[in-house]
């Protein structure tokens, strides 16, 4: 899991942090528009005053000017009954002058107040904590005027700018072609996510000749739902394999005169590669064997439990016999062979269950036989067959 992109917080103003939020640490969430960080408003709260007074002047301005050109406008038309008045009779320049003025000042109260509202720090979207670097009473401002760390606040990203490499062989892009847009599920170890194929990458590595496609995550989830950057994490298409799986059965089911009559159907599957990732060897010279292979089984459990790891199994271990001793005068007195009396031990074992690769369970019946001990009595043994002890990953693959 990467970045796409990330953000590094700095302040457009320059003057002393006077508050900041507990959720700008790292791993912390930050809400869009919510300020997380404050410079102390006091400088800047005077040149808005100043601005708002130097407004309030430039329209006294304004109505005095237009005041004294109504006022000369009359004079100049009883003194030139039917003239019309110049523009300096009406002091048209010099109420545009005063109106500029006023326009100006309007802009300056503007600034100042965009200078004040920066003093609140905050982003237009929703936000996860990279890294942190701002306390109280620092002084901060833009880099060309607070040279070195004082000019960086922290990091954060949008969650959108979550992405995951998944390597892919380039052939295998027919099989998902159109690829942009195809939805994938991203497997971490505690949780799964929705997401979608973005893009390819336009190269092919040079080294393991694989194309990485770059999957979003759903828009919809919530910012603390998803995974840190850098969580190793593994995609798979959900549809991919289902789909080449029946495009292969379509293509065998329309090949002509191919059964032969009376034979069977065919049989497709899809194949999948087992890669063994581990190997764990678990000893003791204390506990005894049962606690021993107790204690291996709670491990097989726990990896089991690893969405990168679909196959755990044991080996080495011995394996567990249960022995019926029987007297011939029994049997005889009973009317009961050797066979009937492996028949109902068969019948009546446990049933074991295995995890497969897949997922899904497999079954495995403890095997029976019998045979005369020495002496006079029969001995009938059931045992179960032994498992594996390494931990491998299993990647489906069409075919």
């Amino acid at each position: 899991m990467n970045l796409e992109e990330r953000v590094r917080v700095a302040s457009e103003v320059v003057g002393r942090i006077a508050w900041v939020s507990p959720d700008f640490s790292n791993g912390g969430s930050i809400r869009a528009d919510e300020p997380f960080i404050r410079i102390d408003p006091a400088e800047f709260e005077l040149p808005v005053e100043a601005a708002a007074m130097a407004v309030r002047e430039a329209e006294a301005r304004v109505w005095v000017e237009r005041a004294g050109a109504d006022e000369d406008v009359r004079a100049f038309e009883r003194r030139n009954p039917g003239v019309e008045p110049s523009e300096s009779v009406r002091r048209l320049p010099s109420i545009a002058e005063a109106e500029a003025r006023l326009m100006k000042a309007h802009a300056d109260l503007k600034l100042a107040e965009l200078h004040l509202e920066r003093t609140n720090i905050s982003l237009p979207y929703d936000g996860r904590v990279v890294a942190s670097d701002v306390e109280v009473g620092e002084l901060v401002g833009p880099a060309d005027v607070v040279d070195g760390p004082p000019s960086r606040l922290g990091t954060v990203y949008r969650p959108e700018a979550l992405q995951v490499a998944v390597p892919i062989v380039p052939r295998d892009l027919e099989y998902l072609d159109p690829v942009i847009g195809r939805t994938a599920r991203v497997a971490g170890e505690m949780a799964t996510w929705e997401a979608r194929v973005a893009r390819v990458f336009a190269m092919v590595a040079p080294k393991t000749r694989l194309a990485p496609l770059f999957l979003k995550l759903a828009e919809d989830a919530h910012p603390d739902s998803l995974p840190a950057p850098g969580t190793f994490v593994g995609g798979r298409h959900r549809r991919a394999c289902a789909t080449v799986l029946n495009d292969v059965r379509n293509a065998v089911d329309a090949i002509e005169n191919f059964q032969p009559l009376n034979a069977e159907r065919p049989e497709i599957e899809l194949a999948r590669l087992t890669i063994e990732a581990m190997t764990l060897a678990v000893s003791s010279s204390v506990v005894s064997e049962d606690e021993l292979r107790l204690a291996t089984e709670n491990v097989r459990s726990e990896l089991l439990e690893l969405p990168s790891v679909s196959q755990v199994t044991l080996r080495g271990t011995r394996d567990r016999e249960i022995a019926i001793e029987l007297s011939e005068e029994e049997l005889r007195r009973n009317d009961l062979s050797i066979s009937q009396v492996s028949n109902a031990v068969q019948r009546a074992s446990l049933n074991l269950t295995l995890r497969s690769a897949s997922g899904t369970t497999g079954r495995s019946r403890p095997s029976t036989g019998c045979r005369r001990s020495p002496g006079t009595g029969w001995l009938a043994r059931s045992w179960s067959s032994s498992c594996s002890c390494w931990c491998s990953t299993c990647v489906p693959r069409p075919g």
